[in-house]
């Protein structure tokens, strides 16, 4: 110090923490308080959060429980041509692609979205040689029954959606066992097949209303991948869900 005048204090930095669960909350927030979830006008620190937690704001969104198609700026969603039209240009302009990538990448997950599965996308399409595949490189019949029983331990979606984002265990559930019906008896977890057929919308009332009278967590974490792609299909979104639980609708 000079002149006996003491160093003004430091500023404490305070380093934000984030996990999956706050990015979805404050996508959350901002969609309850009316402000843009674009990808251009949303807080860059979210932004920066969601793709180092999901891999891209699109993954974000989505496991907020909403569409990124209804959300981006650029333009209106896409029709089935539309749809159709673009993948088929994704595959011109990337000829060796895999599957993998095509599922993790936006359209892939457009197309996801828009027919069920990208399989039933890409079939509308045309495109029965594209993504490439390795077919010799799929999962033995062991292989996939400790793959099924690994994704339960951990807490993943047994969905067929959520399983084409690997690729080899899709494959090898498609020409060990022709069905994933078949490949989780295999592996003893036809329970989970019954359970993920047995959400009707009345059932997931009651849940979110229970959760809500409870004060517990509502995200798409905290319900589960299960639950959650069933919400986004019987109701569009988590949010529309949250209304109509509130509404006794």
């Amino acid at each position: 110090m000079l002149a006996n005048v003491p160093h003004p204090p430091r500023a404490v930095y305070v380093q934000d923490s984030w996990d999956e669960d706050r990015v979805v909350e404050d996508i959350l927030d901002l969609r309850r308080d009316g402000q843009s979830l674009a990808y251009s006008r949303a807080p860059s620190k979210l932004v920066n959060a969601a793709k180092r937690y999901f891999g891209s704001w699109d993954n974000a969104i989505f496991a907020a429980g909403l569409d990124p198609d209804e959300i981006r700026l650029r333009r209106r969603p896409y029709s089935d041509e539309q749809m159709i039209e673009r993948i088929r240009e994704l595959a011109r302009e990337q000829p060796t692609m895999n599957f993998g990538q095509l599922h993790r990448h936006p359209d892939g997950q457009a197309l996801w979205r828009r027919f069920g599965s990208i399989e039933a996308g890409l079939s509308t399409a045309g495109l029965t040689k594209w993504p490439s595949r390795v077919l010799h490189d799929a999962y033995t019949p062991e292989e996939v029954v400790a793959a099924l029983k690994e994704r339960h331990r951990t807490g993943k979606s047994l969905r067929k959606s959520e399983i084409e984002e690997d690729s080899r265990l899709c494959l090898g559930i498609t020409r060990r066992f022709n069905t994933l019906e078949a490949a989780l008896a295999a592996a003893g977890l036809e329970w989970q097949w019954r359970e993920m057929r047995s959400w009707t919308r009345k059932k997931i009332l009651v849940v979110l209303r229970d959760r809500m009278r409870n004060r517990k967590p509502v995200t798409r974490r905290a319900l589960g991948n299960s639950i959650a792609s069933v919400i986004l299909r019987q109701f569009g979104s988590l949010d529309a869900a949250l209304d109509a639980a509130r509404s006794g609708s």
